[in-house]
C-alpha cells in the first residue's frame, strides 16, 4: 500500500505546481465491486469507513491535517 501511495503523492504534487486542486475518487464501490461473502453478497467491509480511512491516510501524507 505504501508504494501505490508513494505513487499518488507524486502524481497530486506534480499537479499542485500548476493546480490549487486535485480530486481523487477511491474505488470502494458496493457491492458487487466491492467484495462480498460467497452465498449472501454481504460486503466483506464497510464501504464508508474504506473511504474515510483513504482521505485520512492521503491528507495525512500531504499534510493537510
Amino acid at each position: 500500500m505504501d508504494r501505490h501511495l508513494a505513487i499518488w503523492e507524486e502524481v497530486i504534487r506534480n499537479h499542485w505546481k500548476t493546480n490549487d486542486t486535485f480530486t481523487l475518487t477511491t474505488e470502494f464501490d458496493p457491492a458487487t465491486y466491492m467484495p462480498t461473502l460467497p452465498h449472501t453478497r454481504v460486503p466483506v467491509a464497510d464501504q464508508w469507513k474504506a473511504n474515510l480511512y483513504m482521505m485520512k491516510i492521503i491528507k495525512e501524507r500531504l499534510g493537510l491535517q
